[in-house]
C-alpha cells in the first residue's frame, strides 16, 4: 500500500525539500558541517516522502480568462510598473543593504559559474570574472551546469519511475554538498538565485541595480498571471481586487518591491498561502506551508508564519492520512529553514557572511517612547488614508473571524501570524533601532490585510467590486505619493528607509549631461568627494571617492573632472533639518551626520572654488538647494 502510494504520488513535498535546501545554498554548506546533518536530510526527504507522497492544488478547475482580468491586472500593476519604468536608470542608493545585496547576487552568480568544489572566492574582482569569461568552454563544467543536469536527470527519471527521480535527485545533491563550503549564507539564497538571468543585461547596461529590481518587479505579475491561476485556480478577479490595491497602491510597498532588498517574494509566497486558506480552508493548508517554505527560502521572518498555518490545516479534525499529508508538507517546509539556520551559524564571526544575532528582551526603559516611534514610521509610510484603511481591514478580520465559522481558525492564525510578526521588533534587541521600519512591516501585511481578501471571497462579486473601489479612491494620496516620487528629483528618495538610508545623489545626469556637450570623454574617470561612509565604486558608474570627509573643490590637471556631492535631508530627516542637542536611536546616526552638516556648510565656499578653477561647472540643485556640482576641467 505505501510503495504504491509513493510510485503512483506526485512527490511534490519531497522534492520541494530537496529543491529548497539547494536554493537557500544550505547544501552547500554540509561540506563544513557535521556528516551527520547530510545523513538527517536524507532521513527528512524519505519521511517527507512517506507521510505526504501525494499533494497537488485541489479545487475548481481554473477560471476563464477574460480581457476584464487583464484589465484588473493593469489596474493592480500600473503604479509599480510605472516607478519601475520612470526611474529605470535611477542614480544607485547609498547606505541600507542595497549595495550587500547587489553584491551577493554577483558573488553568488560568480559561485555558481564556478566548477564544483572549487574554493570559494569572497569578493570576486574584475580580473577573475574576466578569466572566467574568456574561457567559456569553462562554463560547461560549472556548477550551474551540474545542477541543470541534475534537473533534467531528475525529470527524465521522474517521467520513468518518480521514487527513484526522488532518490536520485536527494542523494546527488547531499554528495555535491558534502564537497562544498559555501560562506553565502548572510541571508537565504533563493532571492539571489532567481536574479541570476538578469545580472547580463544589467551588467551590459551598466546597470548593476537592474537585475534585482526587475526580479522583485516580476513578483506581483507573475503572482496574478501565473503562479495564482495555477494554484488558486484564478486570474485577477473583484475578489481579490481591494485586498491587491492596499498593498500595491501603497507608497511603501511601491519602493520596496521596485529595489533590490529580498522582501518582496517572500511577501508573494506568503499572499499565495494566505489565499490558498482562504479560498480553501483547511484542505489548502499542505500546500500553504510549502508556499511558506518557499518564502523562508527567501526571507528569513517567513518561517515564523508555519507553525500557524500547520494550525490553520486543523488538523484534530481531519483523517489521519490528511493529517500525515500536512505533517509531511510542514517538515518539508521548515526542514530546509533548520539547515540553513545551522549553515549560517556555522561561520567564522569573522567572514563576510557573519549572522547578527538575535538578542531576545523586551525594549530597556519604558515602551512609550517605542510606542510612539512605531506610530510615527507606520503613519509616515501609510499616510492618513492608509492608515484607515489597514485599520478597516483589521476590523474587517475581526468581524470575519465572528461571522465566518467555516474559516474561523484559519482566519485566527493569519492575524496571529501578521502580530507575530510585528512583535518580533519589540522583542529583538538587536532590530529596536529599526522599530517600525516599513520594509521589516512587509512580510506582516498581507496577513493584517487579510480580511479585505476574506471579505472579497465571502461577499458576492459586486459588493467586493464596491469595497476595491473604496479601497482604489482611498489609496490614491499614497499613489500619487509614489509618482511624485518617482518623476520628482532623485534626492526626493533620500531617508524614505530610515534615519541614515537610502542616500542619492544626481550623478548619473550629471555625467550624461557632460557627455552630452562634450566635456567628458569615454574612459574618463571623475573625482569625487564622499559626504557619507556608505559611498562605494559602483561598476559602469566612472567615479572615484576620496576618503570620508574630504571635501573636493577644485580642477587640476591630475583630476580635471571633480565633483561635489551633498546630503539633503528629506522625508524621515527633516525633523532634523537644523542642529540639535543628541535626539538618541531614532536620529540621524551621530557619527555620520556631522559629516553631511560639515560639507553642506562648506557648500558656497566649495562652489565658488570650484567655478574659479574649472571652465565649466554643472550644477544640480533639488529641493531648493544644491545637491552636486560637476566641475571640468576641459
Amino acid at each position: 500500500m505505501l510503495w504504491k502510494r509513493l510510485s503512483t504520488g506526485n512527490l511534490a513535498a519531497p522534492l520541494f525539500c530537496v529543491a529548497a535546501v539547494a536554493a537557500n545554498q544550505a547544501v552547500f554548506r554540509l561540506g563544513s558541517l557535521p556528516f551527520a546533518a547530510a545523513l538527517l536530510l536524507i532521513a527528512v526527504v524519505a519521511s517527507v516522502a512517506v507521510m505526504a507522497p501525494d499533494v497537488a492544488p485541489s479545487g475548481p478547475e481554473r477560471d476563464r480568462f477574460r480581457w476584464f482580468n487583464l484589465l484588473l491586472g493593469i489596474v493592480i500593476l500600473a503604479p509599480l510598473l510605472t516607478t519601475f519604468v520612470l526611474g529605470f536608470d535611477r542614480d544607485f542608493p547609498f547606505s541600507g543593504d542595497h549595495y550587500f545585496h547587489v553584491g551577493q547576487a554577483y558573488r553568488i552568480a560568480f559561485w555558481w559559474l564556478s566548477p564544483p568544489a572549487s574554493p570559494v572566492v569572497r569578493v570576486p574582482t574584475l580580473d577573475d570574472v574576466s578569466q572566467l569569461l574568456r574561457h567559456p568552454a569553462g562554463l560547461a563544467t560549472s556548477r550551474a551546469a551540474l545542477a541543470v543536469i541534475v534537473v533534467l536527470a531528475t525529470i527524465a527519471l521522474y517521467r520513468w519511475h518518480r521514487v527513484a527521480a526522488l532518490a536520485f535527485a536527494a542523494v546527488a545533491i547531499v554528495v555535491w554538498g558534502l564537497t562544498e563550503h559555501t560562506i553565502f549564507v548572510r541571508y537565504p539564497g533563493a532571492g539571489y538565485l532567481a536574479t541570476m538571468p538578469f545580472l547580463g543585461p544589467a551588467v551590459l547596461l551598466r546597470n548593476v541595480e537592474l537585475a534585482g529590481r526587475l526580479t522583485n518587479v516580476l513578483a506581483p505579475v507573475l503572482w496574478l498571471f501565473a503562479l495564482r491561476p495555477w494554484l488558486v485556480g484564478r486570474w485577477p478577479d473583484l475578489r481579490v481586487l481591494a485586498f491587491a490595491v492596499l498593498l500595491f497602491w501603497q507608497q511603501d510597498v511601491i519602493y520596496f518591491f521596485d529595489s533590490v532588498y529580498m522582501e518582496p517574494w517572500a511577501v508573494i509566497f506568503c499572499v499565495l498561502a494566505i489565499e490558498l486558506l482562504i479560498v480553501r480552508g483547511a484542505p489548502g493548508a499542505p500546500i500553504a506551508c510549502l508556499l511558506v517554505g518557499a518564502a523562508a527560502t527567501v526571507k528569513e521572518p517567513a518561517i515564523f508564519a508555519l507553525p500557524l498555518v500547520f494550525l490553520a490545516g486543523a488538523p484534530w479534525r481531519n483523517a489521519w492520512r490528511d493529517v500525515w499529508t500536512l505533517a509531511g508538507c510542514a517538515l518539508a517546509a521548515g526542514a530546509p529553514f533548520v539547515l540553513y539556520f545551522a549553515a549560517r551559524n556555522s561561520v567564522a564571526a569573522d567572514g563576510i557572511e557573519a549572522s547578527r544575532e538575535f538578542q531576545a528582551g523586551l525594549p530597556p526603559g519604558p515602551l512609550s517612547p517605542y510606542a510612539a516611534e512605531f506610530a510615527h514610521r507606520v503613519m509616515a509610510s501609510l499616510l492618513p488614508a492608509g492608515a484607515v484603511l489597514f485599520g478597516a481591514s483589521l476590523l474587517l478580520l475581526l468581524a470575519m473571524i465572528v461571522c465566518w465559522r467555516s474559516r474561523r481558525m484559519v482566519l485566527v492564525c493569519l492575524l496571529t501570524t501578521g502580530l507575530l510578526l510585528v512583535a518580533f521588533f519589540f522583542v529583538d534587541r538587536g532590530s529596536l533601532a529599526w522599530l517600525g521600519s516599513f520594509r521589516f512591516l512587509l512580510p506582516a501585511l498581507p496577513f493584517l490585510a487579510a480580511g479585505t481578501l476574506a471579505f472579497g471571497e465571502m461577499t458576492a462579486p459586486r459588493w467586493a467590486g464596491v469595497v476595491a473601489v473604496v479601497v482604489l479612491l482611498l489609496q490614491i494620496p499614497s499613489v500619487t505619493a509614489a509618482m511624485m516620487r518617482a518623476i520628482g528629483p532623485i534626492t526626493g528618495l533620500n531617508f524614505i528607509e530610515h534615519y541614515d538610508a537610502a542616500i542619492f545623489f544626481p550623478m548619473k545626469s550629471l555625467l550624461a549631461e557632460a557627455r552630452a556637450k562634450g566635456l567628458l570623454m569615454p574612459g574618463d574617470v571623475v573625482r569625487a568627494n564622499a559626504p557619507d561612509t556608505s559611498l562605494r565604486v559602483i561598476p559602469g558608474l566612472p567615479v572615484t571617492y576620496t576618503a570620508p570627509g574630504e571635501l573636493v573643490c577644485e580642477c587640476t590637471p591630475e583630476h580635471p573632472a571633480t565633483m561635489a556631492l551633498f546630503v539633503r535631508h528629506a522625508n524621515l530627516t527633516l525633523p532634523f533639518l537644523r542642529p540639535g542637542p543628541p535626539a538618541g536611536l531614532y536620529a540621524p546616526p551621530p557619527d555620520r551626520e556631522p559629516l553631511w552638516r560639515a560639507a553642506t556648510a562648506a557648500r558656497p565656499a566649495c562652489l565658488a572654488q570650484l567655478k574659479a578653477t574649472c571652465p565649466h561647472v554643472l550644477q544640480r540643485v533639488e529641493g531648493g538647494e544644491l545637491v552636486a556640482a560637476l566641475g571640468l576641467g576641459r
